[in-house]
């Protein structure tokens, strides 16, 4: 890989008012990004690619102070955008480029209930610009039909607040956002080669709700939790590809020779339901020249389908993992040495689960990826800050 990257912006701010303020400016950038692929002796593939992205906007947004306690926010961005490509496999050269321009936006309302309590409501409108899928498959007809823009609309109501003298601080919020054209990548296997797509989903609706909690139990213990529930369901996708062996009863039908089933209704993929995660603090004074701390964390998660086409043999289950460490610390901050147990229950999990029956004459073969802390690790880390 090799990106090259260039991006400035101007902006014009105003000086502080107690009636209204605005930022306005220019924002441009500019991307090279070549790769040069080759995978063998198995599956062998060969290419090279290049891909360009030239983008400009230009943006303002101003705050309204409508009272002491109401404030209205308020954006608008209009978007220009290029993307070329040059793609060379064996003899094969594949070049093109495509452009596209958008106004997106946003807005929300701030209501302050005291110096410590803020209500907000907020709409915000989203884009994704085109991409070509420079992989194993890429073909001409990509070239002329990069994969289209996503755009999505965003809304969100919530909470902010301190309680109990600053003892207590709760964030909370609902949000539900649809997606057009949403783009995710899905992979399959064509003629023994694996190909990885980026595909349009189509439209995508997500919700639910997020919460943010820190407390402080005692003058030495610090506990946060964070918890967030998300239903994020496909509203239209009428011809995603099957998974491997998926039968008539299952949904999949077959137009001109090839398998196709209708997504609508079903979850996406990589989006656990439900997701917590508890953190626990606890420092102390060892002598005048060190502090000791001890902490916890605990992370839990559930079950996971890992595949867009949903194959049931791509879910992960539920898991919760434990981390635990304990150490000392200079008063300065200079010195830390920390004893720690990464996943201390020892939990076994899988962050990508793949069916590979295509390249195995149909046979079902599931690779997995084990990230490192899919089992305990112990030890001891030492910093020093210079």
């Amino acid at each position: 890989y090799e990106i090259e990257q260039f991006t400035q912006e101007v902006r014009f701010i105003s000086a502080p008012s107690d009636t209204f303020e605005y930022v306005a400016g220019i924002w441009y950038s500019q991307s090279d990004y070549d790769r040069d692929f080759q995978r063998f002796p198995l599956f062998a593939a060969k290419w090279t690619a290049y891909a360009g992205n030239e983008s400009m906007s230009l943006f303002g947004q101003g705050t309204w102070k409508l009272s002491d306690q109401l404030e209205l926010t308020a954006g608008l961005r209009y978007h220009m955008e290029d993307i070329e490509v040059d793609y060379l496999r064996g003899t094969t050269r594949l070049a093109g480029n495509n452009d596209d321009s958008v106004t997106i936006g946003r807005a929300s309302l701030q209501y302050f209930v005291s110096e410590d309590v803020m209500l907000y409501a907020s709409y915000s409108r989203g884009y994704k610009g085109m991409a070509y899928n420079t992989t194993s498959g890429f073909s001409q007809a990509q070239v002329d039909a990069p994969v289209d823009p996503e755009d999505s609309d965003a809304y969100e109501l919530g909470l902010k607040g301190d309680f109990m003298d600053g003892r207590l601080r709760v964030n909370a919020n609902y949000f539900m956002a649809t997606y057009d054209g949403f783009q995710t990548q899905g992979g399959k296997i064509e003629n023994g080669e694996i190909i990885i797509d980026l595909l349009n989903v189509g439209e995508l609706e997500t919700k639910g709700v997020e919460l943010d909690v820190t407390a402080l139990l005692s003058e030495n213990l610090l506990l946060n939790v964070g918890a967030s529930w998300t239903d994020a369901t496909i509203k239209e996708f009428p011809f995603a590809d099957c998974y491997p062996e998926q039968s008539l009863e299952q949904g999949c039908f077959t137009v001109q020779g090839r398998g196709f089933q209708d997504l609508a209704g079903k979850p996406l993929n990589n989006s656990p339901d439900l997701k917590v995660v508890v953190n626990l603090d606890y420092g102390f004074n060892v002598d005048e020249r060190f502090d000791g701390f001890m902490r916890a964390n605990y992370q839990w998660q559930d079950e996971v389908n890992f595949a867009l086409t949903q194959d049931p043999r791509a879910i992960q289950e539920a898991y919760g993992i434990l981390n635990l460490s304990a150490g000392v610390e200079s008063a300065d901050g200079r010195y830390t040495v920390t004893a720690f147990i990464n996943n201390a229950t020892d939990q076994f999990y899988v962050t990508a689960l793949n069916n590979l029956a295509g390249l195995y004459g149909g046979d079902a073969v599931i690779s997995q990826i084990v990230p490192r802390n899919a089992e305990r690790i112990m030890g001891v880390r030492l910093k020093y800050n210079f």
